[in-house]
């Protein structure tokens, strides 16, 4: 690994030029062009998983390109869209950047693994950038003579936030309903949840909040909240 330590007293100007001098040529990631897709998802991944890929990716990112290309365990190559069994085609990769024409062309997808056991990195390169396009834990980009050609189902991850939402839409279809266990069980808020706080107003309402944040000031909103509270406790 590169040794970055500087001597402090040296001018910090000095020492950041020193630092892109040593990183620039080294590997970067981009997840610009990063999606899910079935048989590419990350959904059922444990946290040691991505502990896995967040230390790949660290150490890909201590060397040149030409270095990981070299390196064994990187298992740095080409995707054989010929493999038998791919669940995925280069033309179902429709979200590569394109203008008139595709602008990545087919021979230009790699792979680089996370672990021998942990799956794949999915991209392609321009410059010292590898553009994530698909994360593979399964597998199932190339699969292996080994497993008879086999190709294992994923699942895709959702958001805490679609994953709130969700659940608010549920529970507000339901709100005039009896509801069965089941359903209690959907709208049940997991503890990384508890601090999220959805707020419905009506038309009204927002037109006037919006209409005073037009001219209010921040010290306007703050009084405005103090004398709403201070006048709650009086009554």
């Amino acid at each position: 690994m590169p040794n970055y330590k500087k001597n402090l007293t040296q001018p910090q100007e000095q020492r950041l030029k020193d630092l892109e001098i040593k990183v620039h040529k080294h590997l970067s990631f981009s997840f610009e062009f990063f999606r899910e897709r079935e048989f590419f998802g990350i959904g059922d991944c444990d946290v040691h998983w991505f502990s896995s890929l967040l230390v790949a990716i660290r150490n890909y990112s201590e060397k040149e390109l030409s270095e990981n290309k070299y390196e064994r365990s990187a298992r740095f190559h080409k995707i054989k869209w010929s493999q038998p069994n791919i669940p995925i085609s280069f033309n179902d990769l429709n979200w590569l950047p394109k203008n008139d024409q595709v602008l990545v062309g087919q021979d230009e997808i790699f792979q680089l693994s996370i672990t021998q056991g942990s799956g794949r990195i999915i991209g392609f390169i321009v410059g010292n950038t590898f553009y994530v396009v698909l994360l593979d834990p399964k597998h199932n980009m190339q699969p292996s003579i080994d497993y008879d050609f086999a190709v294992n189902h994923t699942t895709q991850s959702i958001t805490q936030y679609d994953e709130l939402r969700s659940k608010y839409d549920l529970l507000y279809k339901l709100t005039n309903a009896t509801l069965t266990l089941e359903q209690k069980n959907k709208i049940t808020l997991s503890e990384s949840q508890r601090r999220l706080l959805y707020v419905k107003l009506s038309e009204d309402d927002l037109n006037n909040y919006n209409s005073f944040c037009s001219t209010a000031t921040f010290n306007d909103m703050v009084d405005a909240y103090t004398y709403y509270m201070l006048e709650k406790e009086t009554k």
